[in-house]
């Protein structure tokens, strides 16, 4: 009867700490938006994104007809938030933002992507 007791006891706490370590939060699939999919050549742009790991350094590469590229880092819950405001000249044209995780040693990996025109 007493090894019964210490069986169930036993399995009781094992299961509670699997339910445990499964409700851990993890950070989802990174994306990145831009606040508008057809800009004007004046209109301001902001670039949000979630999913990150919190506090990392995350790389913007804008591509299209002129290219930009700037370092931000990922708030403690993975999320970030750029606004360039109108301080960026952008010619008419097709653009794709990229958001790289970059690693310790400089490598990046693109994690998500958004394309944008403006007119």
């Amino acid at each position: 009867m007493r090894h019964r007791i210490l069986l169930i006891i036993s399995l009781l706490s094992f299961f509670g700490l699997f339910a445990l370590a499964g409700g851990k939060a993890t950070p989802g699939t990174p994306t990145v938006t831009v606040n508008c999919t057809d800009c004007t050549a004046n209109q301001s742009l902001v670039i949000t994104g979630s999913g990150y790991k919190g506090r990392s350094r995350v790389q913007l590469d804008i591509e299209g007809p002129v290219s930009y590229t700037i370092v931000t880092a990922a708030d403690s819950k993975g999320n970030i938030s750029v606004d360039f405001g109108t301080t960026l000249c952008y010619n008419p044209g097709a653009y794709v933002v990229y958001a790289s995780v970059v690693s310790g040693s400089g490598a990046t990996l693109v994690a998500a992507s958004q394309p944008f025109t403006v007119e």
